[in-house]
């Protein structure tokens, strides 16, 4: 299935830069091969796995989490946008 495409701003704000060493990013980029996959799709793999375990050992205050920083977020679009 193939991904959506997004609208440009959210596809800016959903990137990020990782600053790591020259040895781990080419390690990185040989398990991103022999998997099929790319690194951006390993960290996308790691990311929704450290989320499932955060919600699975503590769903409540993983859940206030998420709304402070989607309040946090809300705000910043709200500043920006009255400038």
């Amino acid at each position: 299935m193939a991904r959506p495409k997004l609208p440009v701003a959210q596809r800016r704000r959903l990137t990020m830069t990782v600053r790591i060493r020259q040895d781990l990013d080419e390690g990185f980029a040989a398990v991103a091969l022999l998997r099929g996959t790319t690194k951006s799709g390993l960290v996308s793999q790691y990311a929704a796995e450290q989320i499932r375990a955060e919600q699975e050992r503590d769903g409540t205050r993983f859940a206030a989490a998420l709304k402070e920083i989607q309040s946090h977020r809300k705000a910043q679009s709200k500043m920006k946008a009255g400038k």
